[in-house]
C-alpha cells in the first residue's frame, strides 16, 4: 500500500538506494517532497519484514521468524501476558497450535531515522491449546534498524 506523503515522518537516513551519506548527489533533489519519497524504501522494507514474519508464522517457520525478531524481543499478548523472543519462537514453530489464517489489512509505517512503528489491522484464526480462537484486532509493532537490517523489538497485540 502506498502511504500518502503527508502521513510520513521522516528523518534523512542513507541513500537507502546506493548507502552514500551524502543526499546532494545527482539521483537525488533537496526539496520536502523529494525528502517524503525517501521514506517510502524505508516503509516498503519494514512492510517486507512485516510479510515475512506473517509468513513464517503461517509455516511454523520459526528459524526464518527468528532472523526478523531482536534478541531483546517482548510481545504482549491480548490478555496481557508477555513473550520473550524465544516463547514467541516457540509458539510459532508448534504445530499443535495450528494457525489457519493470518492476513493484515491496512497498514501504516511512520518512520523515525532508525525506528519504524507499524500500526496494523490483522485478522487471525487458530487453536491454542485445542480451543479455536478468532482474532480481529490492531496491534503495533516496533522494528528498528541494526547492522543494515529491519528487525523487531517489540508487538503489542
Amino acid at each position: 500500500m502506498l502511504l500518502p506523503h503527508s502521513a510520513l515522518n521522516y528523518t534523512p537516513l542513507p541513500c537507502d538506494i546506493c548507502s552514500s551519506a551524502d543526499r546532494s548527489h545527482s539521483s537525488h533533489g533537496t526539496s520536502a517532497s523529494c525528502q517524503a519519497i525517501r521514506a517510502i524504501p524505508c516503509n516498503f522494507a519494514v512492510q517486507r519484514q512485516m510479510q515475512a514474519l506473517r509468513t513464517a508464522e503461517l509455516n511454523y517457520d520459526a528459524k526464518s521468524a527468528a532472523k526478523l525478531l531482536a534478541d531483546g524481543f517482548l510481545l504482549t499478548s491480548t490478555d496481557g501476558n508477555l513473550y520473550t523472543k524465544e516463547e514467541f519462537l516457540q509458539l510459532i514453530g508448534d504445530k499443535s497450535n495450528p494457525l489457519e489464517l493470518c492476513e493484515y489489512g491496512e497498514m501504516e509505517v511512520r518512520t523515525y531515522d532508525t525506528t519504524a512503528v507499524v500500526f496494523a489491522q490483522v485478522h487471525e484464526k487458530g487453536f491454542l491449546g485445542g480451543k479455536p480462537y478468532e482474532l480481529n484486532g490492531r496491534p503495533t509493532f516496533t522494528w528498528v534498524k541494526q547492522e543494515g537490517a529491519w528487525v523487531c523489538v517489540a508487538a503489542h497485540d
